[in-house]
């Protein structure tokens, strides 16, 4: 019995917490809404363990389509709207490709935020406001 309720509680209190969301339609219009996104890529089959001449090329990448971006020991976080961010990630892709790379991991997280306005600005100074 108990087996069939739980999910039903369960979906119940999602409706309960969850908060009200931005018209993101309207957000959009304005510009105001960005997504953040963490990239990395792992080249593989290139004869070095360097990366560094890859990550500039693709740093170089997100700057020509705009995008905010902070380069971090582990990957590169952008902040934008979700197309250019997936266009940039598809050009990004081909980087290790044009400079020798046999195969291509790319690991892309998303941060989709609709019931508030966020930016790498914001993520990070709200974590260092905790410490």
């Amino acid at each position: 019995m108990l087996g069939r309720v739980g999910p039903v509680i369960v979906a119940l209190l999602f409706a309960v917490v969850r908060p009200p969301r931005y018209n993101v339609d309207e957000k959009w219009k304005g510009g105001h809404m960005s997504i953040l996104a963490e990239i990395m890529i792992i080249p593989v089959g290139t004869g070095t363990a360097s990366i560094s001449r890859m990550v500039a090329d693709s740093v170089k990448v997100i700057q020509q389509h705009g995008l905010k971006y902070e380069i971090t020991a582990t990957g590169t976080n952008v902040e934008g709207d979700l197309d250019t961010i997936l266009k940039t990630v598809k050009a990004i892709e081909e980087v290790p490709f044009k400079e020798g790379a046999d195969r291509v991991v790319l690991m892309l997280r998303i941060d989709d935020r609709r019931d508030k306005e966020i930016s790498l600005e914001y993520e990070a100074q709200s974590a260092r406001d905790k410490l």
